[in-house]
C-alpha cells in the first residue's frame, strides 16, 4: 500500500484511487485549476498571479488529519534564470503566500483571503512610501 495517496475530483467531492493507472489517466486530461486571480502592482509595474489548484495527492504525506489535496499559491513576475545545465529558463517567483486545503470549499475561501492578503500587502507598502514621500518633504530645521 502506498503512503502517497492519490486523488480525483468527480463534481466538487475528491474521491481516492486505488489505482495508480486510473488516476494518471484522469489526471492528465483533468482540469484542475480552482480560481485564478491576476492583481496589479502599480508600484512595481508587475502583475501577480494567485492561483488555485486541485493537486490530486495527499500533501499531508501521511501524517494525521483528513489529505491536504488543494493548493493557493501566489506568484511574482517573471525572471531568466540560469539552470544547473547552462540553459536559460524563464519563471515566475513564488511569493510568501501559500496555503494547502482538504476540500474545494476551504480553497475557494483560502483564494478568496490569499487574493486580499497580497492586495493588503500592496495597500501596506504604497502607504509606507506615500508617508516616507510626504516626511522627505517636510521642512528640516
Amino acid at each position: 500500500m502506498s503512503l502517497l495517496k492519490k486523488y480525483k475530483l468527480q463534481g466538487h467531492e475528491a474521491v481516492e484511487c486505488a489505482e495508480l493507472l486510473e488516476w494518471a489517466r484522469w489526471f492528465e486530461t483533468a482540469d484542475r485549476q480552482v480560481a485564478e486571480d491576476f492583481i496589479d502592482d502599480p508600484e512595481a509595474g508587475q502583475t501577480l498571479r494567485v492561483s488555485t489548484v486541485f493537486l490530486g495527492l495527499d500533501y499531508r504525506f501521511g501524517g494525521k488529519g483528513p489529505p491536504l489535496i488543494f493548493e493557493t499559491m501566489a506568484f511574482g513576475p517573471k525572471e531568466e534564470m540560469i539552470d544547473l545545465r547552462g540553459r536559460i529558463r524563464t519563471v515566475s517567483i513564488v511569493l510568501p503566500f501559500q496555503l494547502r486545503y482538504s476540500t474545494l470549499d476551504e480553497a475557494v475561501i483560502g483564494h478568496v483571503q490569499i487574493c486580499n492578503d497580497v492586495r493588503e500587502t500592496i495597500a501596506d507598502r504604497q502607504r509606507e512610501i506615500a508617508a516616507a514621500v510626504a516626511k522627505a518633504k517636510e521642512p528640516h530645521d
